[in-house]
């Protein structure tokens, strides 16, 4: 049989068919047998009494059975029923478009495979409203049967009711397109996806150093902000230590400057000390070579007199290079001169 809805999920490719007595009608009465589906109240049926109800099914226009697989293999055994029609003809919550569903997931035969009779509701769902056109999705359980209310609720069903069926006291409850959207957002998964989102947060900031969790005993913590002081850091509650503190980090000292040094001296024959710069240095240079001592502008104010006029102090002194006598100047005097005049 071609199938007529694929759906992919964690477990594998789950597909929908339109449901064979013949070739069926034996695994479906081995499923309604197992204790896991007595809420269906078919457990004594025999091959030809389930034949019959699946015949039954097929004679009716507002009725249709479908199998489903879960990578080829048969797992689940689907209802659908039209609601103002059949089984909740007289209840007034049912509108024209709804789609009843009922719905039989094979027990496991090994061991239970996890995450299949979530992605069967999703498959199942997505069928109804998408495939069949259904404006919501009617499902009856029996308010005693805990764990396929749960299922339900993880699915985005919503019970508008309790109300009381020829066979059973069940919670009425309804799915749309919206509610399918947003099943993740039911009260009981976004608890679970709070209290991680939650504990994710403390554990980044405790470790950016932002919080400064502290045990307060039996499995309880603080919070405490550790970058902001506390109005009662100073005093220690009994039973637990004070929260850490941060230390300010100290200031790099400026370095000192280093003093300039001074100039070396040297002692006169006369005991007092004598500049040793470059302008003794020519003093002396000239006294032995005999040489006048160039100007200085500090020797030009001194020799300032009425009959002796200052030199221009635009001009500068006569550098140390020009004013050394050539040897082929007629002025350059030699040893033999020196000594010869003397």
């Amino acid at each position: 049989m071609t199938a007529v809805a694929e759906h992919r999920a964690s477990c594998g490719l789950v597909t929908i068919e339109p449901f064979e007595a013949y070739p069926h009608a034996v695994p479906l009465r081995r499923w309604l047998s197992h204790p896991a589906s007595s809420w269906w109240g078919m457990a004594g049926l025999s091959t030809d009494e389930v034949r019959a109800h699946l015949g039954a099914i097929e004679a009716d226009p507002h009725q249709r059975a479908w199998l489903g697989r879960v990578d080829g293999e048969p797992l689940f055994y689907v209802e659908t029923y039209d609601p103002t029609r059949v089984l909740l003809a007289d209840v007034p919550e049912v509108r024209p478009g709804d789609v009843g569903v009922h719905l039989l997931v094979a027990p496991p035969v090994e061991r239970r495979v996890h995450g299949l009779t979530s992605a069967v509701m999703a498959a199942v769902t997505g069928f109804v409203l998408d495939g069949l056109g259904a404006t919501r999705v009617v499902v009856e359980p029996d308010v005693r049967n805990a764990a396929v209310r749960a299922k339900n609720d993880e699915a985005g069903f919503r019970v508008l009711r309790e109300l009381e069926l020829p066979e059973k006291r069940a919670a009425l409850s309804v799915l749309t397109r919206d509610d399918r959207a947003a099943a993740h957002l039911a009260p009981e998964p976004m608890a679970v996806a709070h209290r991680h989102l939650v504990t994710k947060a403390l554990a980044e900031f405790s470790h950016e150093r932002l919080l400064a969790p502290a045990g307060l005993g039996d499995d309880a913590y603080e919070v405490v902000l550790a970058a902001l002081p506390r109005h009662d850091a100073g005093r220690a509650r009994p039973g637990r230590r004070p929260s850490p503190r941060r230390r300010p980090r100290p200031r790099p000292r400026p370095r000192p400057r280093p003093r300039p040094r001074p100039s070396p001296t040297a002692s006169a024959p006369g005991g007092s000390p004598s500049s040793t710069g470059p302008s003794t240095r020519r003093a002396s240079r000239a006294r032995s070579t005999g040489a006048p001592p160039r100007s200085t502008p500090s020797s030009w104010s001194s020799s300032c007199s009425p009959s002796s006029p200052c030199p221009s102090t635009s001009s500068p002194p006569t550098s140390r290079r020009s004013r050394r006598p050539s040897p082929a100047s007629p002025t350059s005097t030699t040893g033999a001169g020196r000594r010869a005049s003397s």
